[in-house]
């Protein structure tokens, strides 16, 4: 157990202490790059929300849709819309709205 203890220490000083002086000799980003970056990568998620949702959007209809084409029971379009509404809010993983995304 010493052994393990003196070599993780060992590890950290000797990767820690050679971090350190590399970070403060390196050069420091630009501030205003470093905003316009994130300004960009927020309206590309903003931008892939959007087209997820209007994709989700046009896979119900099809899917919808198709279900009450080629059912032979042929359910009614009020049963179709609940089915559709309850998988959205009650199975939001298996409509591919994942947390962490």
């Amino acid at each position: 157990m010493g052994i393990g203890l003196i070599a993780d220490v060992l590890v950290t000083v000797i990767i820690g202490g050679g971090a350190i002086p590399w970070a403060l000799r390196s050069p420091q980003p630009d501030t205003a790059a470093f905003v316009d970056l994130s300004i960009r990568r927020c309206r590309a998620r903003l931008a892939a929300v959007r087209f997820g949702a209007e994709l989700f959007v046009v896979q119900m209809a099809f899917y919808l849709s198709w279900i009450y084409q080629h059912n032979p029971h042929r359910p009614s379009r009020n049963t179709l819309f609940f089915s559709a509404l309850s998988r959205l809010l009650f199975f939001p993983s298996c409509s591919g709205t994942e947390k962490g995304s």
